[in-house]
């Protein structure tokens, strides 16, 4: 049931996204306004997850994860009923301040109660965990927006209540409330030598951050997009539905795939395979629909990668702080990015260009940093 937390976290946080990012282009919001109304959940998100990362320990993990989830469910469900940018910009950088302090916080409780032989399965089942929220999240705003605010507010506290009560029953073992030696890897990544397994930690940071880098402009600026060009809601969530579904099912078959750890080819020939996607999808935008999702299946074995590294070499805590400060500086950067490159260029689609440089950029860097050494 544990599991099931990221899932219901992340329906609310992408269901609110959406509905805040829809009704922007709905109202009349510039493109700036858009972008400033996803950066600055993004900055507070990135701020918050590293001072979260240096606070945490094993004692004091739980009760800021019930606090986080109670203030991000009362600033969710405000955010739906707001109208104004400013009202608007202030709840979304208090939703990224909570947020990050839930996701962070989960990450640690989780690593903390699972045993080091349950890592693949239990960094998977977090990965397909939130994908599947997230996914849910984008599919209920589109069926439930042309309700009106109180339809969405009704999920957000049901969900949100549910969310509460599995983190208020769940009682951590005793082992949880001591810290986990730092260099005690999991069982079958023993062979593998700490400074190794170190390495890697750096190249999931990197692969978290590109992959934020390349998804983060779709999602936000694809609703309010679809609002513009008169789409229905429905229509414009069902490519980051399949997409983030997708991503969630590759994330959980990575926990049977183990012999993909730690290993270089695989990693450089999904993110050449992913820029490819993405100059495709440049040329052809109307295949949206089925080229997202198969982008999808590159983000799932990201996540996976960047999760498992984070939490397998080190100090966890401040590794995983670090994964959720890129997240907000991967999205953070991409956003200005893309809004500059939309202002330069009558069609949006070119930023394609960026995400596909982004996954180029990554595959270079690890055929050098992770080459054989003598």
């Amino acid at each position: 049931m544990l599991q099931l937390c990221p899932a219901l976290m992340d329906w609310l946080l992408f269901l609110t996204m959406f509905a805040i990012l829809y009704g922007a282009g709905a109202r009349g919001f510039s493109p700036a306004q858009w972008m400033w109304l996803g950066s600055l959940m993004q900055l507070t998100y990135l701020v918050s997850s590293l001072a979260t990362g240096h606070l945490l320990t094993p004692r004091n993990t739980r009760p800021l994860l019930l606090g986080s989830t109670v203030i991000c469910i009362a600033l969710m469900a405000a955010a739906l009923w707001a109208e104004t940018f400013v009202a608007l910009a202030v709840l979304s950088a208090a939703i990224g301040l909570f947020a990050a302090i839930f996701f962070t916080a989960f990450q640690t409780f989780m690593r903390h109660v699972a045993s080091p032989d349950e890592l693949p399965r239990t960094a998977a089942l977090y990965t397909c965990s939130w994908s599947i929220g997230a996914g849910l999240g984008f599919l209920s705003a589109g069926a439930l927006y042309a309700f009106g605010p109180a339809a969405l507010t009704a999920l957000t506290l049901l969900v949100g209540g549910l969310t509460f009560a599995i983190l208020l029953a769940h009682r951590a073992p005793e082992h949880a409330t001591t810290a986990i030696e730092p260099d005690a890897g999991a069982p079958h990544t023993a062979h593998v030598p700490e400074a190794i397994r170190r390495r890697y930690v750096w190249i999931g940071w990197l692969l978290i951050f590109v992959v934020v880098f390349a998804l983060r402009p779709i999602q936000n600026f694809l609703p309010p997009l679809g609002a513009q060009a008169g789409h229905s809601a429905l229509w414009t969530t069902l490519p980051l539905f399949l997409q983030i579904m997708l991503q969630g099912l590759a994330g959980y078959a990575m926990h049977t795939q183990t012999r993909w750890l730690y290993r270089r080819a695989p990693l450089v020939l999904l993110q050449l395979a992913a820029a490819l996607i993405f100059v495709v999808l440049a040329f052809v935008p109307a295949g949206a629909l089925f080229g997202l999702p198969l982008v999808g299946l590159w983000c799932g074995y990201a996540y996976f990668q960047a999760v498992y590294y984070a939490s397998n070499a080190g100090r966890r805590a401040w590794n995983l702080g670090i994964n959720e400060f890129l997240v907000g500086a991967a999205s953070l950067g991409s956003l200005f990015l893309v809004e500059l490159l939309m202002q330069q260029t009558a069609q949006p689609e070119t930023a394609l260009y960026l995400c596909a440089a982004a996954s180029l950029g990554l595959a270079a860097c690890a055929l050098i940093w992770l080459a054989p050494r003598r």
